[in-house]
């Protein structure tokens, strides 16, 4: 597949200062890997994006019925059709599911002419696709499809942390008693004395305009003349 190369002003972007990036949530990014690790064969399903700022953030990844084999999926349409109506007939947004993603088993994580296939058939103003391995490699891609289909491959794939406080609390008080600032003063060859102030300690140097001229050639002479 041709990547058209576009401004973002072209793709509907121009008010953002960078391209959007795509984050996902630890809960959806340990269900991706189980979902691979877990099954013998190919897998694959989709997932729900929301739109945060100038980034995409995938939130969870959803399992359907599907047929699978050594190199390729067929989910169940009808399941993915009673579904979508689901969202629909609740009040939720079904525009949320934007993410398809499969596994590759134990080969490597690229994207194959089935898969460039299939992702051109989506049918949506843009798609996040996932393509992992049980060795937890995992590739990242954004298909925008208006005004025209344009590709963006090896999209990092960032992981969101959920903060724990305890966790945090307990992290900065270790570094407040195990970690101490120092500024380092080196001057070429001169020797180093530690000097414990009110905000840590600091690297004095001792005799530091005592410099003998050696010290300062950064070339010594046995590489003088050497060939690469």
């Amino acid at each position: 597949m041709k990547t058209n190369k576009q401004s973002k002003e072209d793709l509907g972007f121009g008010e953002l200062k960078d391209f959007p990036g795509v984050k996902i949530t630890l809960s959806a990014r340990k269900k991706l890997q189980y979902y691979i690790d877990l099954c013998p064969k190919e897998i694959s399903g989709l997932g729900a994006v929301e739109r945060r700022g100038n980034d995409f953030l995938i939130t969870n990844l959803l399992l359907f019925k599907q047929n699978v084999s050594e190199v390729t999926t067929e989910l169940d349409q009808r399941e993915i059709g009673r579904f979508l109506t689901h969202l629909i007939e609740t009040g939720q947004d079904s525009a949320l599911i934007r993410v398809w993603w499969h596994s590759h088993v134990n080969m490597d994580s690229w994207w194959s002419g089935g898969d460039q296939a299939t992702i051109a058939g989506i049918e949506s103003e843009y798609i996040i696709s996932l393509v992992g391995n049980k060795k937890g490699e995992i590739k990242c891609r954004l298909d925008l499809f208006s005004p025209f289909h344009m590709s963006v491959e090896n999209i990092p794939l960032k992981l969101v942390v959920p903060e724990d406080g305890e966790l945090k609390r307990i992290c900065e008080q270790e570094i407040k008693e195990k970690v101490k600032q120092i500024v380092p003063r080196r001057l070429f060859g001169s020797k180093i004395e530690e000097v414990e102030t009110e905000e840590g300690r600091s690297d004095i140097p001792v005799n530091s305009q005592e410099i003998e001229e050696k010290d300062t050639n950064f070339f010594p002479e046995e590489n003088k003349g050497s060939k690469e």
